[in-house]
C-alpha cells in the first residue's frame, strides 16, 4: 500500500480555541505559565508523533488520539481506527520531516495549532511542504488530540531553516 500523504502529515498534533459563550467576543490566548507549559506539553508530544509513525507504534495513536479524533485534508475523512489500521498496513516509510513553523494557542483546556512542516522525498532532493491545523484536548489530565487537516503546497518547498 502507497504511503497516504494525510497520514504521514500527521506527524504534528494541533488544537483548537473554545467556542465562546453567545454573545461574547473571543478572548485572546494569555501567554501565561500554564499556557506555556500546555504548548510545551504540545510540542513535546508533536515530537514522539514523529517517532511513533516511525515505529508504527499503534499504542501511542491509542492513547493519544480522542476516539473521536479525525483528519482531514482531501475528499476523505479517517477516523482514528483507520488512520492506526492505515498505518499498520503501510509498506512505505514514513518520510523525515521538520517542523518549520509552529504556534500553539491555548484557551483553557482547548488549544489550537497551526503550522508548516517540510518533508524531504526518499531519493529526490526535493522536499514538499504542508500547511496545517490540529485539535487538542485536556481530559483527565492529559492533551489528546481531536482533529488534524493537512493541505500540500503544491510548489516546491524553499530552504528553510527552523
Amino acid at each position: 500500500m502507497r504511503l497516504d500523504i494525510r497520514l504521514a502529515a500527521a506527524l504534528l498534533v494541533v488544537a483548537c480555541g473554545r467556542t465562546p459563550a453567545a454573545g461574547t467576543t473571543p478572548e485572546p490566548a494569555r501567554a501565561d505559565s500554564a499556557s506555556a507549559a500546555a504548548a510545551q506539553e504540545i510540542h513535546r508530544l508533536q515530537g514522539e508523533w514523529r517517532q511513533a509513525l516511525v515505529a508504527k507504534d499503534t499504542a501511542f495513536f491509542g492513547r493519544t488520539l480522542m476516539d473521536d479524533f479525525l483528519l482531514t485534508g482531501d475528499q476523505t475523512v479517517t477516523s482514528k481506527p483507520e488512520y492506526i489500521q492505515k498505518l499498520l498496513e503501510s509498506a512505505d516509510a514514513f518520510p523525515e520531516s521538520r517542523p518549520v513553523e509552529s504556534t500553539v494557542r491555548v484557551h483553557g483546556d482547548v488549544a489550537v495549532v497551526t503550522g508548516l512542516i517540510a518533508y524531504g522525498r526518499t531519493g529526490s532532493d526535493v522536499p514538499f511542504e504542508m500547511r496545517y491545523t490540529e485539535v487538542w484536548l485536556k481530559r483527565e489530565g492529559r492533551w489528546q488530540a481531536l482533529h488534524g487537516h493537512y493541505n500540500p503546497l503544491l510548489r516546491p518547498a524553499q530552504a528553510r531553516t527552523p
